[in-house]
C-alpha cells in the first residue's frame, strides 16, 4: 500500500487531535487574566458603555440615538496627567461633525474627565471645545 493512501486514511486522527488540543487550551486559559485590561484598568467595552451612560445622563433627548464609534486608550501624560479612555460617540446617520462627541474617562475608575467636541483634521489641538469638565 502506498504511503499516500496510508496518510489519507489516518488524516482524520490529526484533525481530531487538533480539535482536542484547541479545546484543552481553551478550557485551560478560561481563568487567565485579560491582557487588554492590565492592572485593574477598565476594558474598552466598559468604557464605551460608561461614555454613553454619561452622555445620556447629561441630556437624554440629545444623545438617545448616539452610538460608540471608537474607543482608544491614552497613556499617562498624553492628553492629561492621568491615563484615560477616549471614546468617540456619534449619531449613526449624521455625516457632519455636529453629531460627534468625545468623552474622556479615567482608565481606572471610569469617572468622566471631560466631554468635548472632537478635534478634526487640520484643527489645532485646542480646537476641541470642552462641553463639560470634571471638577
Amino acid at each position: 500500500m502506498p504511503a499516500s493512501d496510508l496518510l489519507r486514511r489516518h488524516y482524520w486522527i490529526l484533525y481530531v487531535a487538533w480539535i482536542a488540543l484547541c479545546s484543552i487550551a481553551y478550557v485551560g486559559m478560561g481563568s487567565a487574566d485579560d491582557p487588554t485590561a492590565p492592572n485593574g484598568r477598565l476594558s474598552a467595552d466598559d468604557a464605551g458603555v460608561m461614555a454613553l451612560t454619561a452622555l445620556r445622563a447629561r441630556s437624554p433627548r440629545q444623545f438617545e440615538n448616539y452610538e460608540v464609534n471608537h474607543v482608544a486608550f491614552s497613556s499617562h501624560g498624553e492628553l492629561g496627567p492621568e491615563a484615560r479612555w477616549v471614546v468617540l460617540c456619534e449619531e449613526p446617520l449624521e455625516s457632519s461633525s455636529r453629531g460627534r462627541v468625545v468623552v474622556e474617562l479615567s482608565s481606572e475608575t471610569g469617572a468622566v474627565l471631560r466631554i468635548r467636541k472632537p478635534v478634526l483634521e487640520g484643527d489645532s489641538p485646542s480646537a476641541g471645545r470642552i462641553l463639560q469638565s470634571s471638577p
